[in-house]
């Protein structure tokens, strides 16, 4: 099996586990954020709000898995970039 599809695959697992794995309740981020202005001020009023916004939690999570999916992609295509331009320097 070629190397770029066993590293594709393995983003893609790593993926699809973050996903599955997100259903345990936990608060993300941003809702512990949101949660620590209005303790520290009550009367804060947000000054811009999403343009689009996933009907589930669920979908939320999709979305996010696709970006950290993307993100370590392009990490991946960049580092094997880098590993290319470095072989050719070394081979002449």
């Amino acid at each position: 099996m070629n190397r770029r599809v066993r590293i594709l695959l393995t983003i893609l697992a790593v993926a699809l586990f973050a996903l599955l794995a997100s259903e345990d309740g936990r608060e993300g981020t941003d809702d512990g954020a949101q949660n620590a202005v209005q303790v520290l001020q009550p009367g804060y009023r947000q000054w811009a709000k999403p343009i689009w916004k996933p009907a589930t939690d669920r979908g939320e999570s999709v979305m996010f898995a696709i970006q950290a999916t993307a993100g370590a992609g392009a990490l991946a295509w960049a580092l094997m970039a880098v590993r290319k331009i470095a072989r050719a320097r070394k081979n002449g």
